[in-house]
């Protein structure tokens, strides 16, 4: 998978999702988690064709942020710039828009930037940072993804020749109870989150009265840093899982694989 690639394996077939699902100034680290790893991607050469940016609310001009056009992932890296190109915003993202975005039932009408244009040889990686429930997650706070739901999604994905290979990140509370009906091919799926369990916020940075990152998504963030800047070959989930799980104590991060084979040897 192209996340943990250096930057010149990466083609032009691998695809990224990142999506924030809240609004409200108080969960301003779940857009901040994914413009953590939105940056990293970008960093390293990846193009913003290759990339779907959803987010729900613009923490960066909301009245309530006391220093207007930041978005701090942690203590002191601002991940908002005017650069960013974000292909969802507000209330374009919805459990029907993601939903659709995977399924690829567009309206003629829909931007070529909305839409996720891969084919049977794509690799995609998908990262979500939300709220979440046993077997959903939130999206605007009033609304919800089942897993029943997003499994239906992935399996006519698959079906369609959507995607040749894809990893799914989620960090949310019982977060590996969403992929739970999960049984399209070749997919391996993490999660910050245990049955049960409950994802923490990591840094607070009191100049914008708010928590700025996730544990998980914070750690995830640095791994992949080191990852881009090693000179090895890919290096695997279980090589990811293995690190995060050694930074965070608060819950497990839980892996689930479709592939055939080891799991813990997929690359």
């Amino acid at each position: 998978f192209a996340m943990y690639a250096r930057c010149a394996e990466i083609s032009d077939n691998h695809w990224y999702v990142l999506i924030g699902t809240s609004k409200f100034y108080f969960n301003y680290r779940h857009s901040a988690n994914v413009l953590g790893v939105y940056n990293v991607l970008k960093s390293h050469g990846i193009k913003d064709d290759r990339i779907i940016l959803m987010l729900t609310d613009n923490y960066a001009c909301n009245l309530r942020n006391p220093i207007p056009g930041t978005i701090f992932f942690d203590e002191g890296t601002d991940v908002y710039s005017e650069s960013i190109e974000v292909d969802y915003r507000d209330d374009d993202t919805s459990p029907e828009s993601i939903l659709n975005l995977f399924r690829g039932r567009y309206d003629p009408d829909l931007p070529v930037n909305k839409r996720l244009l891969t084919n049977k040889d794509s690799i995609i990686t998908v990262y979500i940072s939300s709220h979440a429930g046993e077997e959903f997650i939130k999206i605007q706070d009033t609304d919800v993804i089942s897993t029943e739901d997003f499994s239906r999604a992935l399996i006519e994905m698959y079906n369609k020749g959507r995607y040749k290979k894809m990893a799914i990140l989620l960090d949310t509370c019982r977060a590996s109870t969403f992929f739970n009906n999960v049984e399209a091919p070749n997919i391996i799926m993490v999660a910050s989150s245990g049955e049960g369990e409950n994802a923490h916020s990591h840094h607070y940075k009191s100049q914008v009265g708010v928590f700025t990152n996730d544990i998980f998504s914070s750690y995830f963030v640095l791994y992949m840093k080191d990852e881009y800047n090693r000179t090895s070959d890919y290096a695997s989930f279980s090589d990811m899982h293995r690190f995060t799980q050694a930074s965070i104590r608060s819950s497990t991060i839980k892996m689930k694989s479709t592939f055939p084979g080891d799991m813990h040897n997929i690359k």
